[in-house]
């Protein structure tokens, strides 16, 4: 397994460049498999390596064979090279659900998903280890700055009261 877990707290965002939009709370689906890529068992990276706070990064897998709208979650790791964290682990994908709305906002509109790890749960008596977090969507800022509208395909539209105006 891979480094040192990167804290939520040292991703930083001045708004300039990207502005939120949404932040919900899921927990993470598949944890039970191993990976594909480099053959780690998830239920180990979670009870080892997993903690309150970790920083997780969302990226869209559109040839996955279960979904094309599948959006997998990884781990942020500390690099060699300061203030240049790397990613690191998968340790399993959002919902089918929340994969389908969002999906189409990474493609079209650049949307992207950092997420915070709220608690790992589980873990006794032989049951497994899940993952709850809380998902920050945010958009380019270019859509801010322009006052372009941006069209949103039907079931795509962020929940009322969630994206906040500039």
């Amino acid at each position: 397994m891979e480094g040192k877990s990167y804290p939520i707290t040292e991703i930083t965002n001045d708004g300039r460049r990207f502005v939120l939009v949404d932040s919900f709370r899921t927990k993470i689906r598949g944890v039970t498999f191993e990976n594909d890529d480099d053959g780690f068992d998830r239920q180990q990276i979670i009870s080892h390596c997993c903690h309150r706070g970790d920083a997780l990064f969302l990226l869209r897998e559109p040839n996955n064979p279960v979904g094309h709208n599948a959006i997998l979650v990884k781990r942020i790791v500390y690099s060699d090279v300061p203030d240049k964290p790397r990613l690191a682990e998968q340790l399993g994908y959002l919902s089918h659900e929340l994969a389908e709305k969002l999906a189409f906002r990474m493609d079209h509109f650049g949307h992207v998903l950092f997420a915070k790890i709220l608690n790992v749960t589980g873990g006794e008596d032989g049951k497994n280890f899940g993952v709850n977090i809380q998902v920050d969507e945010y958009e380019p800022a270019k859509y801010r700055a322009t006052g372009r509208q941006r069209v949103h395909p039907v079931g795509c539209r962020p929940r009322e009261g969630t994206i906040r105006d500039a």
